[in-house]
């Protein structure tokens, strides 16, 4: 009996702490906190994302393009931001329920320590997943991790600090209030945050509660006073006061990141990527935080109707939707028509079809000539989409190759595509190389270039989207006479300019020339066209001839129209003085990562990732040897198809490990997109066999693939750990890859 008694008072101890009040209240009352924080804990325990390296952006952040004390000092700032955010907002919705809040000194304090079990936990947990991803990912020793440590504390304690040496000048209890006195003397306030409780709050009085224990002034254990004897009205306007100080504080700190953004252009100020997404999530806590102070229970109700008032608008008001453009390419004027008739017209123009294919059998004569040989090899590379793995694996195939080849192979590349990341570290490749013949730089093998492919892409791009992209984009940037937003895709193509040393900093114009006289390869970008899911070719060399194949059958099977040619379709909008980093971006524009970007057309033709119609440039090769196929065969003694890829052929069988509700519901979906690389491979793999059965001369395809073990992980981002770089560079040495390099080297040797 004893016992059964004992049981019930440390019960009823831990039930009656104030601490433990608050943190089941936090789930019971308080979700939109705690999926917030959900999503944080997944994050640093790799459970959340982890597939596009997420993860990472928290536990190796970067800044300045180094991980190290002054990036965790930034990312513990961050930390803080969000802390006293959720301190904050808990304090608006919570507060009210314990009225004995109101009898202490400097009641937000003590209610943000006795709030802050969840914090605690987050950075416990934070702490040892960074130690470990520390030692194993980032590969530092003891004295650099400890200092990481005390910056990641250093940063997130002077955030702390400062919001509470403004709370602790300006918040309230029954004392300062009332002077001393038991009952309230003044009006209730009344201000822009704060209205007074309507008439009809007597009916709607929310159950309150009194623990028994608080974690008190120099965290100590106290008891909690009576309050029985205190005026209701008095209490309730502590309370308001506090909330009306916070409002203040809170609409200070999201204006204070909005202006970060003015200065997004000043390397200092880009803060780490996992910064950013904090400072994302402390933006929208502060701000329902601010609405609750005047809406009270109704805050989310009005916050979802201006939501859809503001999506209606943007149909209506331009300067309210949010477009990303295509730098130096014209948007003023007449938008361009685009419909099927439009298409017809272009596609299958006899005379401009005619001309493309002209076009390329000169720039075909140009590339045998500058081999040297009767009957080259003709190679034609492609290159696989996959974010930064993607570029750094690339361009380490090509200069490994180079090297082993003593500069040759690349004489007899005729044509690269692919999609994404992978079309980025070949871009950078073939630049090296037109500079390497032109004499400006001494050696394209030089590691220096390697290391500036793999640099962080990601960084800018998330600070951008907390600072500027999510709310109101009002920077511009302008070109000649036109200007245009400076969004998230810019960053992109600044930070991608700023790590490449600016080489990539040119227009379609400037590649005519080289391609035309084959001293570069020809390079052929195919991002999706989201409207219609049509392939969008752009190529500083008219690529029109592809549709040369295509023309109505004798049976009278449809026509396709398919490869939609930019430089033709927006003939009246200087296509070629398009940046080719824009270029690029089109290419690799990976869902919500990057916006959309928007065409000058009429619809407007929204661009995405090539990856979503093929993630290696396959159907597109097909297209442009089938079309060649005449003059390939004459003239050349055999196709080399090169495949750069960042994954290997994955066909394994699903074991049958039994289905539970939850798999059965998610399975469709989740089987669709899972299996949708393995639908392109097998896609890819039939349409090389009938491209291979179209020939006369011998075709071969050179394979080289990043993972030797489908379970290893490389993130899917635009930012790579130390450990994942040494991976990517040592994936070049594997058996395999050796082999189908010594293959490559014996198919350049035969005649």
């Amino acid at each position: 009996m004893r016992l059964k008694l004992r049981f019930k008072v440390l019960l009823r101890v831990i039930f009656r702490f104030f601490p433990i009040q608050l943190l089941v209240l936090q789930f019971k009352k308080n979700l939109l906190t705690i999926i917030f924080w959900s999503i944080l804990f997944g994050f640093i325990t790799n459970a959340i994302a982890s597939k596009y390296g997420v993860p990472y952006l928290f536990l190796a952040p970067e800044y300045l393009g180094q991980v190290g004390v002054y990036s965790f000092i930034l990312l513990g700032f961050a930390t803080g931001g969000f802390i006293m955010a959720f301190h904050t907002y808990s304090y608006s919705m919570l507060g009210p329920l314990f009225p004995f809040l109101a009898t202490l000194h400097r009641p937000f304090f003590k209610f943000c320590v006795n709030n802050s079990t969840i914090p605690l936990i987050y950075i416990i947990t934070f702490i040892v997943k960074m130690i470990l991803f520390q030692l194993e990912e980032e590969l530092i020793s003891f004295w650099p991790l400890f200092f990481n440590i005390i910056g990641f504390l250093i940063g997130n304690a002077i955030f702390i600090l400062l919001s509470m040496l403004y709370f602790f000048r300006v918040n309230k209890n029954v004392i300062t209030i009332t002077g001393g006195k038991e009952k309230s003397v003044d009006e209730p306030i009344n201000t822009t945050f704060n209205k007074p409780n309507p008439w009809y709050s007597t009916f709607m009085r929310k159950k309150t509660f009194h623990p028994d224990v608080y974690i008190g002034s120099r965290f100590r254990l106290k008891k909690s006073r009576d309050i029985s004897h205190y005026d209701e009205e008095t209490i309730q306007k502590v309370f308001s006061q506090n909330h009306f100080n916070a409002s203040y504080f809170e609409i200070a700190m999201v204006l204070g990141f909005f202006a970060l953004g003015i200065f997004r252009d000043i390397s200092m100020f880009v803060i780490p990527a996992g910064a950013s997404i904090l400072l994302l999530f402390t933006i929208f806590l502060m701000i329902i935080s601010a609405a609750y102070s005047w809406f009270k229970g109704w805050t989310f109700a009005i916050m979802f109707s201006a939501f859809l008032l503001f999506n209606f608008l943007s149909y209506q008001i331009p300067w309210l939707q949010s477009k990303s453009y295509v730098f130096g390419l014209q948007y003023s004027g007449e938008p361009v028509p685009y419909n099927l008739k439009v298409l017809e017209g272009m596609i299958y123009n006899k005379s401009s079809v005619q001309n493309d294919y002209e076009n390329q059998l000169q720039t075909m004569e140009h590339w045998k000539n500058k081999t040297g040989e009767e009957k080259p090899k003709l190679i034609v590379i492609n290159c696989s989409g996959g974010g930064l793995r993607s570029a750094l694996w690339t361009f380490t195939v090509l200069q490994h190759i180079y090297k082993n080849t003593d500069g040759q192979f690349f004489k007899n590349v005729k044509m690269i595509t692919g999609a994404s990341g992978g079309m980025i570290g070949a871009a950078y490749f073939r630049e090296l190389y037109l500079k390497e013949k032109l004499g400006e730089i001494e050696s394209l093998a030089d590691e220096k270039y390697r290391d500036n492919i793999a640099k962080d892409l990601l960084n800018f791009m998330s600070f951008t989207i907390a600072t500027n992209d999510i709310f109101i984009r009002y920077q511009k940037v302008y070109d000649g006479q036109e200007s245009y937003i400076k969004d998230r895709g810019y960053s992109f193509e600044q930070n991608l300019n700023e790590n490449t040393e600016f080489v990539l900093d040119k227009r379609l114009e400037d590649y005519e020339e080289p391609e035309y006289y084959s001293k570069i390869p020809q390079l052929v970008l195919t991002p999706t066209i989201i409207n219609d899911g049509r392939r969008l070719i752009i190529s500083s060399s008219p690529m029109n001839f592809v549709n040369r194949i295509k023309k109505m059958s004798p049976r009278g099977l449809p026509k396709s129209y398919e490869n939609v040619e930019f430089a033709k379709l927006l003939e009246a909008k200087e296509p070629m003085r398009t940046k080719f980093t824009s270029a690029l971006r089109l290419n690799a524009t990976f869902p919500y990562i990057m916006p959309m970007v928007s065409l000058p057309t009429n619809p407007s033709l929204e661009i995405m990732d090539a990856g979503l119609r093929d993630n290696y440039g396959g159907k597109f090769t097909a297209d442009y040897l089938l079309a060649l196929k005449d003059w390939i065969d004459s003239y050349t003694s055999g196709v080399i198809l090169l495949e750069i890829r960042d994954t290997q052929k994955d066909y394994h069988i699903l074991s049958d490990k039994g289905l539970s509700l939850i798999d059965k519901l998610l399975m469709p979906l989740g089987n669709f997109y899972g299996n949708f690389p393995r639908a392109q491979d097998f896609d890819r793999d039939e349409m090389m066999v009938l491209l291979n059965s179209g020939f006369e001369i011998p075709f071969h395809v050179v394979s080289f693939n990043l993972k030797d073990n489908p379970k290893e992980k490389i993130s899917l981002s635009w930012h790579l750990t130390t450990r994942e770089k040494h991976t990517i560079n040592d994936a070049i040495f594997l058996e395999r890859n050796q082999k189908e390099l010594e293959k490559l080297i014996t198919l350049l040797k035969q005649k």
